[in-house]
């Protein structure tokens, strides 16, 4: 699958997590001279969980520590720059490793990151 721009690339992944019920994040961005060539879109609960600093200093029993979503979770899109300005994907992997919430996605159009 090809798209005529990044931008395009973007926000149709954007309109799929919405409709999906996940959040978003970019990933492995590589560029050289200002030109991006190759990007990452990943589900935002990817990556290994990280310990928060409370849990590390045995935080008083009264402060709320946040819990953390990261569940290496591997969707994501890859795709690359051609060299007729197109992007192609080249990699697309759908499966979730957590519960999805399209109810829960709003209107927010920002990508993390």
């Amino acid at each position: 699958m090809t798209f005529t721009s990044k931008e395009t690339l973007i926000a149709y992944y954007k309109k799929y997590a919405k409709e999906t019920g996940f959040a978003v994040i970019k990933r492995g961005i590589k560029k050289t001279e200002d030109i991006v060539y190759y990007l990452t879109l990943t589900c935002s609960r990817e990556g290994k969980p990280r310990k928060s600093r409370a849990d590390a200093t045995k935080a008083a029993p009264t402060k709320t520590v946040p819990t953390t979503i990261r569940t290496e979770c591997q969707a994501r899109i890859c795709a690359m720059l051609l060299d007729n300005g197109d992007w192609y994907l080249t990699k697309v992997v759908i499966e979730h490793n957590h519960a999805l919430s399209p109810e829960k996605q709003g209107s927010s159009d920002a990508i993390r990151r």
